[in-house]
């Protein structure tokens, strides 16, 4: 039985071996895993980091808990996802995971529609690195997330998420979504008050005044009293 139980504690490597190894990440505590591994059990409410686990998978045989797992991606195309599958053969009743990659080459709080759907499709590769076994045999005991975030440590603010559900077929994770047909405002940075739209500026109204000023009828009354004038001499 391994636990790592201190605030901000972690461990670093690979898990494998026969029998049985339990893993309990409580506060927060991180496993920053380096490669294929295998786990009886993984419990506790911490952070498993697969950035540097190459290919290799990471299996549970049971489950329970509210662990965060987080996955860098290519920037250049974010719907490749870098480490390997995190497959849970079983969970405990009320189990919850949050899958999380962060912003890098995508504008998550972006409101134009091709960039949500964009976003959209990479949270979907995003939950295709989880495989819930047990669900294919009707069990339903995980709950599961997908998250964009500012960045890939726990502080990072959160951007997007979205529920996750799993394939019938195998458990595979998956973000459905309906595509968007209409752009909409930008989601303001967490923390940030929506900045209101910028109201058209109104045309001045045109005001009509006399046909004749003041100063043109003063003009036109001297010049008829001074041809008056004249005239009378």
């Amino acid at each position: 039985e391994i636990k790592v139980v201190t605030e901000g504690g972690n461990i670093t490597g690979k898990i494998t071996g026969k029998g049985y190894i339990d893993l309990a990440l409580r506060r927060k505590a991180i496993w920053k895993n380096t490669g294929e591994s295998r786990l009886t059990i993984l419990s506790g409410n911490g952070i498993v980091d697969m950035t540097q686990t190459g290919a290799g998978k990471t299996e549970i045989e049971t489950y329970n808990g509210n662990t965060t797992v987080i996955y860098k991606h290519d920037k250049t195309n974010p719907k490749n996802m870098i480490g390997g599958d995190f497959i849970i053969n079983k969970a405990e009743k009320d189990s919850m995971i949050t899958l999380r990659t962060d912003n890098d080459g995508m504008n998550a709080l972006s409101g134009k529609k091709e960039e949500r759907n964009k976003v959209s499709e990479i949270l979907n590769a995003l939950a295709n690195k989880l495989y819930y076994t047990a669900y294919k045999d009707g069990e339903t005991n995980l709950k599961g997330k997908v998250e964009i975030a500012e960045g890939l440590t726990a502080q990072s603010a959160s951007y997007r998420l979205e529920d996750m559900t799993f394939k019938k077929e195998n458990g595979q994770g998956q973000y459905l979504f309906t595509p968007e047909t209409e752009d909409k405002p930008d989601t303001p940075k967490p923390g940030e008050e929506p900045k209101p739209p910028t109201p058209d500026k109104p045309n001045p109204p045109v005001i009509y005044g006399p046909k004749q000023t003041a100063m043109i009828r003063g003009a036109k009354s001297a010049m008829t009293t001074t041809m008056l004038s004249m005239r009378d001499n």
